[in-house]
C-alpha cells in the first residue's frame, strides 16, 4: 500500500513506499534492463552477420572481377586472353600474370603514353616503379605530378600464342 503525505512547508506529495514494494521495483527495474540488453545484443549480433556477409560478398565480387582480368579490363579477343590483376600506389603498379605461361616480349603502356618494355614477365605477381615508363621522346612519368589513368599490356609471346592484349 502506497501512502501519500503532504510534506511541511513544500506544499508537494511525498510517496512513501512500503520495503516489500520498493524491492519488487528494483527487480522489475532490473528485469526491463536485462532485456534491454539482450535485445541490444542481438541487435549488435545481426549486424555483425550482416557485415559480415557484406564484406564476403565484397569479397567474392573482387575475386571475379581480378579473374576477368581487372576492372573495366577489355581484351583482344578470348583466345589470346591475358589474365590479369593489377594492384596501384602512388609509385608503383603490381601486375600479377595469372596465365600458365610466362609473358614473352611484354610491353606495358600507362596513360596511352609512357611505356616499359619487358623481355620476360614470370607468373605471379610483378612491381615496376611508375618513373620507370617513358615516352618516345625519354621524359620519364612523375608519380609526384601525374596519376595513372589507364595501362595496357601487349604480350607478344604467350606460350605459343601470339599476341595478347590487355586493357584496363
Amino acid at each position: 500500500m502506497v501512502k501519500l503525505k503532504k510534506p511541511r512547508g513544500t506544499g508537494g506529495l511525498r510517496m512513501h513506499l512500503p520495503l516489500q514494494g520498493l524491492a519488487q521495483v528494483k527487480l522489475q527495474k532490473q528485469q526491463v534492463e536485462q532485456q534491454v540488453e539482450q535485445q541490444m545484443d542481438r541487435q549488435v549480433e545481426r549486424q555483425k552477420k550482416l557485415l559480415t556477409l557484406a564484406a564476403a560478398l565484397l569479397l567474392l565480387v573482387a575475386l571475379g572481377l581480378s579473374g576477368c582480368g581487372g576492372l573495366g579490363g577489355d581484351n583482344a579477343s578470348g583466345a589470346n586472353r591475358l589474365v590479369v590483376s593489377l594492384t596501384a600506389t602512388p609509385e608503383h603498379v603490381m601486375i600479377d600474370n595469372g596465365n600458365r605461361h610466362v609473358w614473352n616480349g611484354a610491353t606495358i603502356t600507362i596513360n596511352g603514353k609512357y611505356r616499359y618494355t619487358s623481355p620476360v614477365v614470370p607468373r605471379g605477381g610483378s612491381s615496376y616503379h611508375l618513373g620507370d615508363f617513358a615516352d618516345a621522346t625519354g621524359r620519364h612519368f612523375d608519380p609526384a605530378k601525374q596519376t595513372l589513368r589507364s595501362l595496357a599490356i601487349e604480350v607478344q609471346d604467350l606460350g605459343g600464342v601470339k599476341p595478347s592484349r590487355f586493357v584496363w
